[in-house]
């Protein structure tokens, strides 16, 4: 049926009221109420919808076969908005917030941070950093705001991990710079190779399994600045301690070494059957005993904090023990040199008189 005039029904219901025209093109209905006002168009290409509150904030739908746009503003802005159409659906909150989905890619953006996923990869930008995920690994750069010379990239391909940073500061601690830290600077700095630092008494900064091959000749350097020294005593103990000590070879026992590293992902056990070198070293609950029997704080033995933990030995700090004793056995040769001469001197006056 085709309608040959247009024509217009009113409705009122006392308040609100509410009228449609019906045209050769289409239906509009618009409904009043107070100071808010609906209105919605039919026709053969599009749906369009708006509302309007008291407050001038406004609703409007638009329904095409190209696609669906909604928007929200208030006081003329924009709140927010939402566009699908056949290739990709895109939301949008005031002017700094936007969610696109593509056949090819998603992004999320705020302000001027931002999330893409593409097939191929992943990437996140923001506050001078990236971060991109892709097939050739994951390489994430980055900048000190307001400081452009702190700068970070950390790449892991292939199963490699590289980090090159200026300078590069690794913390357990995000409120701390001192505890349980590793800090890595360029060797022209004024700190060349890699710091530790840990500050948390009796732990370890470093943990290490298996050796350590130094291949340019260095060594362990450590602090001994008498700058950096207060309360110096000469009480170390001597013979009185390496005297009581009783060097041992073994073999190691990996049965009872797993239970101390539960976390560690490789399974000692294996190497039970198949690793039987012989070791050399001390007991350190003998070295503890021996610490007690003359009442010495030995900074060389580290007892457990906890059931989880094994008695450890820091064997350089058994140097200076070991040069004591040294002097002291050096004092005793004096003296009994002294008194060989004192004897033979004497024997040869004997001899002088027979």
């Amino acid at each position: 049926m085709k309608l040959k005039t247009d024509f217009t029904v009113s409705t009122v219901l006392g308040d609100p009221t509410a009228q449609s025209t019906y045209t050769k093109d289409g239906i509009i209905s618009v409904a009043k109420t107070g100071g808010a006002k609906a209105l919605t168009k039919l026709s053969s290409n599009s749906i369009v919808h708006q509302a309007t509150d008291s407050a001038a904030n406004n609703f409007n739908a638009l329904i095409t076969p190209a696609g669906i746009t909604s928007e929200v503003t208030e006081q003329g802005v924009t709140k927010s908005k939402l566009t699908q159409t056949a290739d990709n659906i895109m939301a949008a909150a005031g002017d700094t917030t936007t969610f696109t989905v593509a056949a090819d890619n998603v992004n999320f953006e705020v302000g001027n941070n931002s999330i893409s996923v593409t097939p191929v990869s992943t990437s996140l930008t923001g506050g001078g950093s990236t971060f991109t995920l892709d097939s050739a690994g994951i390489d994430m750069q980055g900048t000190v705001t307001g400081t452009s010379s702190e700068f970070t990239n950390l790449k892991v391909i292939n199963g490699y991990l590289a980090v090159y940073s200026s300078p590069l500061y690794l913390n357990n601690d995000p409120n701390s710079t001192t505890t349980s830290s590793i800090g890595i600077t360029s060797v022209t700095g004024s700190k060349a190779g890699i710091e530790v630092d840990n500050t948390t008494p009796g732990s370890e900064a470093i943990t290490l399994f298996g050796a350590v091959t130094c291949n340019s000749g260095g060594g362990v350097v450590c602090p001994s600045d008498k700058r950096l020294k207060k309360e110096v005593k000469t009480d170390i103990p001597g013979l009185a301690l390496i005297t009581k000590l009783r060097p041992i070879s073994y073999i190691r026992d990996y049965v009872s070494e797993q239970q101390f590293r539960p976390q560690q992902e490789k399974d000692l056990t294996q190497l039970e059957n198949t690793e039987r070198s012989r070791q050399s070293g001390l007991i350190a609950q003998e070295v503890e005993a021996a610490c007690d029997e003359i009442n010495y704080q030995f900074d060389g033995l580290h007892r457990p904090r906890n059931a989880q933990e094994p008695y450890k030995l820091n064997y350089q700090s058994f140097i200076m023990p070991l040069i004591k004793a040294t002097q002291e056995q050096q004092a005793q040769i004096e003296t009994l040199e002294k008194k060989l001469q004192t004897l033979e001197k004497l024997n040869e006056k004997l001899a002088e008189t027979h």
